[in-house]
């Protein structure tokens, strides 16, 4: 979407605008699922994704090359597949994170508002609890 220039500072604006929105993501949440309540909350947020979704509908990106030709399917699996194992920094990792998508954050995401909802007195709690974790987690 940039020109090569300003890439560097383009995906610094996009790491700081995700980091912001992991910080202060939950606590508005928190903030709105108290005052509004939850259905209202979700609506809301359906809402954020319909301007989304008009955002990048007016965005045109630029081409770098002539496209591409399509290649079969299994050709194509076939390319991914050698660029995914080209690359040990990325399938290193690939083990530690799907194990932590399933054994932390899955429990994380389901259990972490349930005790906060029976224990620690509702969304309110469950904000504060969300905000101040790791964006990564």
């Amino acid at each position: 979407m940039v020109s090569e220039d300003l890439l560097q500072e383009a995906n610094g604006l996009i790491g700081m605008a995700t980091n912001g929105a992991a910080i202060a993501g939950p606590a508005i949440a928190g903030v709105l699922v108290t005052a509004i309540g939850a259905g209202w909350g979700l609506a809301l947020d359906a809402a954020t994704f319909a301007v989304s979704a008009g955002a990048l509908a007016l965005l045109h990106p630029r081409l770098r090359s002539a496209p591409r030709v399509a290649l079969p399917f299994v050709a194509e699996l076939r390319e991914g597949w050698c660029e995914f194992v080209g690359r040990p920094w990325l399938w290193s990792r690939s083990p530690t994170s799907r194990s932590s998508s399933a054994f932390v954050l899955g429990p994380w995401q389901v259990l972490g508002p349930l005790v906060a909802e029976r224990s620690l007195g509702g969304a309110g709690a469950w904000a504060v609890i969300a905000t101040s974790v790791a964006p990564e987690l």
